[in-house]
């Protein structure tokens, strides 16, 4: 990617890092997300953007359904990893190569960016859609959220 100069890493953590899910896990789960923004760093003058997805499921970790909230927001509609796939393919286009070291909330039909530096407490704002996002779709909901033209 260096030598092309141009790229797309693609990182997965949780807001389960600052919000639950045992030590060991949000010890993974938070290195993974400074792991993105030194990568993101460094990595911007070669043209290599790096975000970091943090999707929401129910799992045995999170066994939690029904009126979950996440920082007063309540739970997407759906929670299948159809659903958060639209908006990694959307960072690895020609729209979404300017979009690096980004923490983005993607989960049904939910999008949320985080501010930088990271303030676990209150995304940005929230775009919500029912149903899945196409490429155009995230490109004028996203834009906006990470302040890329």
């Amino acid at each position: 990617m260096v030598e092309q100069k141009s790229g797309t890493i693609v990182t997965f953590s949780s807001r389960g890092a600052f919000m639950g899910g045992g030590p060991a896990y949000a010890t993974v789960k938070a290195g993974i997300m400074g792991f993105t923004a030194s990568l993101a760093r460094g990595l911007k003058q070669h043209g290599i953007n790096v975000n970091c997805i943090m999707p929401s499921a129910v799992t045995q970790l999170f066994p939690t359904t029904g009126a979950r909230t996440m920082m007063g927001w309540s739970a997407p509609f759906w929670e299948d990893p159809d659903y958060t796939a639209p908006v990694v393919v959307y960072l690895a286009t020609d729209e979404g190569k300017n979009i690096t070291g980004q923490y983005i909330y993607a989960s049904g039909g939910d999008i949320g960016v985080f501010p930088q530096p990271l303030q676990i407490q209150g995304a940005t704002s929230l775009v919500r859609k029912y149903g899945k996002w196409t490429l155009d779709e995230i490109h004028e909901a996203i834009s906006p959220l990470v302040g890329a033209g």
